[in-house]
Formats: structure tokens, sequence, C-alpha cells
């Protein structure tokens, strides 16, 4: 056995008898309880001590399925957050490889072009449809409003720390979420809220795929 396992878990599925016609069948179940929890190295298991054994509770791995790769991978409130296509999953918190295969996950209408986290939420950038911010503690709580019209060169995202910027707020963050657009950096806040400290100077930039890069205090943008 492996030695950084500290135990095992033993589970069972519950049989349930169902009389059809004045038969009865017995059905094994498709759902596993915990039966026992034995340390490793512990002697041979039998199967058998454990038929009839009282059942605890229900195995909470059901309806979860492996965190499914995808273009963008960020890190957010204990969460893995992944996007794929259109598709923006979320893991269990502090379950990076596990997640919801019913809910957990939000499906956009266009192909998501970055995603940065910020403390109180999600920046998700939509191609040809802005960006967006998931407000919220939880992925329960989300609530989505459309922070920015402009689109996003694909790619060219990243979380910068807010001293290193020369922003003039009441209060900094800690950090803010950038990306490149049509009028140069854009700036997106905790709140929600997005700035462009160089829309005055630029206009009309292409837009091509590409990364984002911060050396020296200074933004660099590769696009082709």
């Amino acid at each position: 056995v492996d030695s950084t396992v500290a135990s095992m878990r033993i589970y069972t599925t519950q049989a349930t008898a169902v009389e059809t016609d004045g038969e009865v069948q017995t059905y094994a179940g498709d759902v596993l309880y915990l039966v026992s929890e034995v340390a490793p190295g512990s002697a041979s298991i039998s199967a058998d001590t454990y038929v009839g054994a009282p059942i605890g509770r229900p195995a909470d791995t059901i309806n979860k399925g492996r965190m499914p790769g995808g273009t963008y991978v960020r890190y957010w409130r204990g969460r893995l957050l992944v996007a794929r296509g259109r598709t923006l999953f979320y893991s269990d918190p502090l379950r990076y490889g596990l997640y919801d295969q019913s809910a957990g996950f939000v499906t956009f209408e266009s192909r998501i072009d970055f995603v940065e986290s910020v403390d109180s939420g999600v920046f998700v950038g939509l191609r040809g449809n802005g960006v967006h911010f998931l407000a919220g503690d939880t992925p329960n709580q989300w609530q989505r409003v459309k922070s920015a019209t402009e689109s996003a060169q694909p790619g060219a995202s990243m979380l910068v720390p807010a001293a290193q910027m020369k922003l003039e707020l009441t209060a900094k963050p800690e950090w803010v979420a950038v990306w490149f657009t049509h009028r140069g950096f854009a700036l997106g806040l905790p709140s929600g809220n997005v700035l462009y400290p160089q829309a005055d100077l630029l206009s009309g930039l292409p837009l091509g795929n590409g990364s984002i890069h911060f050396d020296d205090d200074r933004l660099i943008v590769l696009s082709q």
C-alpha cells in the first residue's frame, strides 16, 4: 500500500427487494454506502464480513466526474476552473480532480477566450460578446454581469499585483485581472468594473492569438 495512504474505506451497496406479479426479486442497488474504514496493512479483508453490516453515509463521489481538460486553467477560492470551448467547469472545493457532472459548469453562448479570477469573482472573455463577470463567493452565488463590450485577444490575460499598477483608487486591491483589447490593456477590478488606461491614446489595435507577460514593471503582449 502507498505510504501516503492514511486509511482505506470499504463501501457496499444496499439490496432492494421488488415484488412483481407475486415474484420477489432482489437488486444490489447502484449507490455505494460506507461500512468500514480500516488502516493500511490490516489483516486480509473478506467481503463476507460486511454482509448485512450497518451502512453509513453514501459515497461522496456519487455523480462526480473526472475534471476535464481545457484551453485555460485557473485557480479560484480552493477550486480549479477549466475553460473548454463554450463551457467553464469548476471543481469541488479542494478536490481539484472532481466536479459535479450535473451542475459543476456554466455554459456560455460563445467560445471562451480567457478566464481570470479575482477574490470576488471571475472574469470570462467571450468571443464576439465582450467580457462577463461572475460575481459571488461560491459558484452557487454567481451573478453574471456584462462588464465590457470590448472583445479580448484569446489567451492574452493574467493577474498582476495592483501595487505594480499606477491606479488612482481609494483602496487598492491585491490583484487585478489584465487582458488585451482593441483599446490596449484592460484592467478588471474585484468590483467587476473594467478600466482602460490607454483608451485615450490607442484604438483599433489588431487582435490575433498570443499571450501576455509581465516583466520589470512592463506588460508585454505577443500576438500573431
